[in-house]
């Protein structure tokens, strides 16, 4: 939900320095992940809770945001059908 919705928040913030603090965490957090999966340096693990709390310092607003079912991987995954259905109807010469 995370990757979804938090550019879709409302920052008072003309230079989207809230918005590039976000994609850095959201970096380090996919470098902590590959150094766990990959390295399986599992104390690392401790880290992962870092990521909503940042977000949570970085967006959280007295109004209730509007937050999306995360639809993104749904999205490319008919997507990657599609592209392999017409792949396969297609007539070779």
């Amino acid at each position: 939900g995370l990757y979804d919705n938090f550019l879709s928040m409302k920052l008072k913030d003309p230079g989207m320095l809230g918005v590039c603090t976000g994609l850095d965490w959201l970096c380090f957090s996919d470098l902590l992940n590959e150094c766990v999966l990959h390295g399986q340096n599992y104390s690392l693990m401790r880290y992962f809770p870092f990521l909503p709390a940042a977000f949570h310092h970085l967006y959280a607003a007295n109004s209730v945001p509007r937050i999306n079912y995360p639809h993104s991987h749904y999205e490319v995954r008919e997507c990657n059908r599609q592209r392999e259905r017409m792949l396969s109807i297609r007539p070779y010469p």
